[in-house]
């Protein structure tokens, strides 16, 4: 009988050892400890936090914290990326980074869109007019925060943005014909890259064409980078 009396008051202790785990579990992850309460946007407005969809009290540590990525971008399609963290015990850090143009285009009656480097529509300021080069022969959407269908418009920004910025700033037009895409500098070279694949090798090849033309006093009018393991250079003195 004291072997019985002993097991079950040892089963009794486990079970209740196991039921405060529990309610201190519960009190961690969803009780009112650790619960949102302190609220920090990093490089957005502080209304991004509202169009999360996340509230304030609510639990920190089972907070849905991708779920609220996702509306949040959905809400706010300006944006590139959004990161939730937390930070113990009430602290919720939301950093955003925003679309930025990387390159125009026309559509409509001469209207002017940007488009940023994954291919996305959105407003054109006046001063944006001047410093961005131009992406032609593409359709492009009309509407803001739209993505381009072309896969050779999308493969000209992808070169466009594999490039220094120092060399960047000199390209004046993305033109997309065939299928196949040609580059222009404002000196006026022109920068034939055919398909738009091997996009990053024929950047690279293109820094590297320009700096040898450079130290060696050469002026570049043409490159054909159609093959990348065979790029054609035209130079004059």
């Amino acid at each position: 009988m004291a072997s019985r009396r002993l097991i079950r008051r040892r089963a009794l202790t486990a079970a209740l050892a196991l039921a405060a785990v529990a309610a201190l579990g519960w009190l961690v992850w969803a009780g009112p400890w650790f619960t949102i309460r302190q609220v920090q946007v990093r490089g957005g407005p502080a209304q991004l936090f509202q169009d999360s969809g996340l509230k304030m009290g609510q639990p920190l540590l089972s907070a849905p914290l991708g779920r609220a990525r996702a509306t949040l971008l959905a809400r706010a399609p300006w944006l590139a990326s959004a990161t939730f963290s937390t930070a113990l015990p009430d602290r919720l850090v939301i950093s955003v980074t925003a679309r930025q143009p990387v390159a125009l285009a026309f559509v409509g009656a001469g209207e002017l869109v940007g488009l940023d480097e994954s291919g996305v529509t959105l407003p054109a300021t006046a001063k944006e007019q001047a410093s961005y080069p131009y992406l032609t022969g593409v359709a492009v959407p009309a509407s803001p925060y739209q993505k381009l269908t072309s896969s050779a418009g999308l493969g000209a920004i992808a070169f466009l943005v594999d490039l220094p910025a120092s060399l960047r700033a000199r390209v004046s037009e993305l033109v997309v014909a065939q299928g196949d895409v040609t580059v222009y500098l404002l000196a006026g070279t022109e920068v034939a890259l055919g398909p738009p694949t091997s996009l990053s090798q024929k950047a690279g090849l293109l820094v590297q064409i320009l700096a040898q033309a450079q130290a060696k006093g050469l002026i570049v009018t043409r490159v054909d980078l159609s093959h990348p393991a065979a790029p054609l250079v035209t130079a004059m003195p």
